[in-house]
Parts: C-alpha cells; sequence; structure tokens
C-alpha cells in the first residue's frame, strides 16, 4: 500500500488521528523523529483509540536513516554523509535519492506535501508503495529537503488564497483518499 511520513509531528492527536486513518486504510505511517511528544502520549492514545495494533508503525530516528532504510539511498551514501551536520546530512541525501530515482525507474518515489507545491495532489499520479511526506505542524517540511526534490513530486492541497494552511490530519486524509481512490479503494471491503 501507500506509506505516509510524518517529518517530527508535533501535536499528539494529530499523529493519533493519523494512525486510526492508517488503521482503516490499509496504508504504512513512518515516523521520523524526534517527535514533539512522548510515544506514550495519553493524547496519541485517545486520538488513535484501540488502532495502534492495527497500523504499520516505523520510527526512525532521523531523517536520513528513513532514506536509507526504505531504499531512498544505499547504506554506502549514508555513511558518507554522517560526518555532515543534520541538515547537511539532509540535502545531500535528499539530492542522492533524486539521483538514484533518476537512474532507476523501479526506484520509490518521494512526494512531499507542502504550501510551496507546484502541482494539486490531485494530478499527482499514486503508486502503490509511493512514500506521501507531511512536514510538523508549525515549520512544514525544510527547505534543504524541499529544494532536492523534484518539481513534480513537491504537491499541494488547493486553498483559497487568504489561507496559510491546513491541520495536519486533515491534510493527510484529503491526500491519503486521493490516493487510495486512484488505486481503486484497494483492499476495501464495504464498497
Amino acid at each position: 500500500m501507500i506509506n505516509i511520513v510524518l517529518y517530527q509531528p508535533e501535536i499528539p492527536p494529530n499523529t493519533g488521528n493519523i494512525i486510526r486513518l492508517c488503521a482503516n486504510t490499509g496504508f504504512n505511517l513512518h515516523l521520523i523523529e524526534p517527535l514533539g511528544f512522548p510515544w506514550d502520549d495519553k493524547r496519541l492514545r485517545r486520538a488513535g483509540l484501540d488502532y495502534h495494533e492495527f497500523v504499520n508503525v516505523k520510527r526512525y530516528s532521523d531523517f536520513c536513516l528513513f532514506l536509507c532504510q526504505n531504499d531512498f539511498v544505499s547504506l554506502n551514501e549514508y555513511e558518507q554523509v554522517m560526518h555532515l551536520t543534520q541538515s547537511e546530512q539532509e540535502k545531500k541525501l535528499t539530492e542522492l535519492y533524486r539521483e538514484n530515482k533518476n537512474n532507476n525507474p523501479c526506484a520509490p518515489r518521494l512526494f512531499a506535501l507542502t504550501t510551496k507545491g507546484h502541482g494539486a495532489h490531485s494530478e499527482a499520479m499514486y503508486k502503490t508503495n509511493d512514500f506521501l511526506l507531511f512536514g510538523p505542524e508549525t515549520r512544514g517540511i525544510p527547505m534543504g529537503i524541499l529544494n532536492e526534490l523534484d518539481k513534480e513530486t513537491k504537491i499541494k492541497i488547493p486553498m483559497t488564497p487568504e489561507s496559510r494552511s491546513l491541520n495536519l490530519s486533515n491534510s493527510v486524509s484529503i491526500v491519503v483518499y486521493e490516493a487510495w481512490r486512484q488505486l481503486g479503494f484497494e483492499g476495501a471491503v464495504n464498497l
């Protein structure tokens, strides 16, 4: 199925709602630390209800490890940048991912959901095993990562001009259901 990636989420109920959404759609959830809350936060549990056991949640200590463990970059590429600062590592490995993707059409795809996107979320053509990256609630995806992604993989949800952003769990829901619709609601039982 498709993978939801939350980069350093800050608000426990948003992440709890997304856990519940993933449980109901069969999507995988990836959390890139640091989280803005303890993993055992009661607000996270309350929002996710009893769905935690039905979701494949993977946690990563940082974005670079996420890229390495999901085959966006090789272990060798990952090890070569470990001497850099965290933001330099993210920038370099995202650049390497883009180069690898261009040389390997079977490589996983990473879409960044951002207000700085170029196309609407509904214009992207989603495939099984795609990754949808969402930034933290107060600051979005870092520019070092965004600048290294291809224009067509930076997408946005349409909003009126005076709007700044949508709530994270609402944004994830909008994109998840569009991607799932494009995949024919694969795995749904009540159609």
